[in-house]
């Protein structure tokens, strides 16, 4: 007798994602970290693919192989620029790139909700009570006192950290303010107060520009810098 069998257990992986976190942006690109893990006992070459679905949508590989036992990567997909101010629902579905593999929905998706924020500041300057965008503005004569009021406004969803209030004449007169943070729907005036010289001309003009951070409840940036700018004669 030369012949005999043997029944064996071939290794296959078994990729499973094992968490999804977006990270929506304001104003710019958003994106998602999903972890998958290969739970076989079968390496996986780099290469498999992650797919987004719902209303928001992307693809992204993994760039190393997965060991077997518990080989691991995070993979950032993007989401590209989304709506702000919306609720979205995504899944991701890991795609074994026909590889002989135990997958199935229960272990190889993961679902997320979140909203996206919107962020904005606004910027309001006023001469001697006027909102003056235009000239003439209001008649001050040489001696006596000019005060620029700038409103501040959050008028987006986030909380705005970091504002830096400038004007084209005076500088920057961010010490004239409350504060350098405003939460969302929340204002704060700066004032500036000084006499009218003779050198600053019959017609006199000057541009205020705010800039701030829009940044998350645990002061995370979320999108890039906001700005504002208005005149004032």
């Amino acid at each position: 007798n030369n012949s005999g069998t043997q029944n064996y257990t071939a290794p296959i992986p078994k990729l499973t994602l094992t968490a999804i976190s977006p990270t929506p942006n304001c104003n710019d690109v958003s994106s998602v970290d999903v972890t998958i893990e290969n739970q076989g006992c079968a390496a996986v070459a780099a290469g498999v693919e992650i797919a987004i679905t719902g209303d928001a949508s992307g693809t992204g590989t993994t760039i190393g192989a997965l060991a077997a036992g518990g080989g691991s990567e995070v993979v950032t997909i993007s989401l590209g620029n989304i709506a702000c101010g919306q609720d979205y629902d995504i899944t991701a579905t890991a795609d074994p790139n026909s590889l002989t593999c135990e997958c199935d929905a229960t272990n190889h998706t993961q679902t997320a909700s979140f909203n996206s924020p919107c962020c904005s500041i606004d910027l309001e300057k006023a001469t001697n009570g006027q909102d003056a965008d235009t000239a003439t503005g209001p008649y001050i004569p040489v001696g006596d006192n000019v005060t620029w009021d700038y409103v501040i406004t959050n008028s987006g969803s986030t909380i705005v950290d970091t504002i830096v209030l400038n004007d084209d004449q005076l500088g920057n007169i961010t010490v004239s303010c409350p504060g350098t943070s405003l939460a969302s729907g929340a204002s704060m005036t700066c004032s500036v107060t000084t006499p009218v010289l003779v050198g600053m001309g019959n017609q006199y003009s000057n541009v205020a520009d705010v800039a701030g951070r829009p940044v998350d409840g645990g002061g995370t940036r979320i999108g890039n810098d906001l700005t504002d700018t208005d005149p004032s004669h």
